[in-house]
């Protein structure tokens, strides 16, 4: 009897306990957008006129309107892209895998909380694409290296 009030009574807590846990935006929601959003939507490539790098270009949305409606997540265009079927043509990202259900929860319940960005923050995405100014990376640099040498038996 005393384990089954004791196990009703966790059961109860644990949830009431996490319900007050808000979302850490730097640690949670920013990662997120600088990784799967900003080769989109940044500062270099805003496609369909979205940006996603700032509070006030993610409040402003693009060519469609509004992406987030904060404390809604479910009007909110933003969550419903990333939550569509990998198969979708409108899911986002477009391309590689689509967001994990960790993710996409995280999203919504940042919206849901009042999707809370601090105040002068410009995030940066990945600048992987092909930026020619930058010094070439060390393995390339070290296969160039070698690149005119030839190999040779181990004698060894």
């Amino acid at each position: 009897m005393k384990t089954v009030l004791l196990t009703t009574l966790v059961a109860t807590l644990v949830p009431l306990l996490h319900a007050d846990d808000k979302i850490d935006f730097a640690k949670s929601i920013q990662p997120i957008l600088e990784t799967r959003c900003l080769d989109c939507h940044g500062a270099k490539k805003h496609k369909a006129d979205l940006r996603l790098d700032s509070k006030d270009a993610l409040l402003k949305g693009g060519e469609d309107g509004k992406v987030v409606e904060p404390g809604k997540a479910e009007e909110s265009e933003l969550y419903k892209r990333v939550i569509l079927p990998k198969d979708s043509d409108d899911i986002m990202p477009p391309k590689g895998e689509p967001l994990s259900k960790e993710q996409t929860d995280l999203i919504k319940q940042w919206i849901n909380e009042g999707a809370n960005w601090p105040d002068g923050l410009t995030l940066k995405g990945d600048d992987k694409a092909g930026d020619s100014s930058k010094k070439p990376s060390k393995k390339k640099k070290k296969a160039s290296e070698f690149a005119g040498l030839t190999p040779t038996k181990d004698t060894a």
